[in-house]
């Protein structure tokens, strides 16, 4: 992808990823196993549904949650070094 397309700069878009992996990861052993978050969301959805629980959809809004917590993650190291969406436009 072309750099001047993107909304992060190149580290950030890297740390974004890792990031997002990482989360993604620990949210799945979480799921896996039965361990915070995923424990939570597994009790909320018995609650709902009258005793069951649908692991597609806890896997969905988990790792759709990680994704919500990285980008702006991404965003905010780009505004505070000033790259990426935040870089100056060049004067001419």
């Amino acid at each position: 992808m072309d750099p001047s397309r993107s909304i992060f700069s190149p580290f950030s878009q890297k740390l974004v990823l890792l990031l997002w992996l990482s989360l993604t990861v620990w949210l799945i052993y979480g799921m896996l196993f039965e361990r915070y978050p995923a424990a939570y969301l597994i009790e909320w959805q018995v609650q709902l549904f009258n005793g069951y629980y649908y692991p597609k959809v806890t896997g969905l809004i988990l790792i759709v949650g990680a994704g919500l917590v990285s980008f702006p993650v991404g965003l905010t190291l780009d505004f505070i070094t000033r790259k990426g969406l935040f870089r100056p436009k060049p004067t001419e």
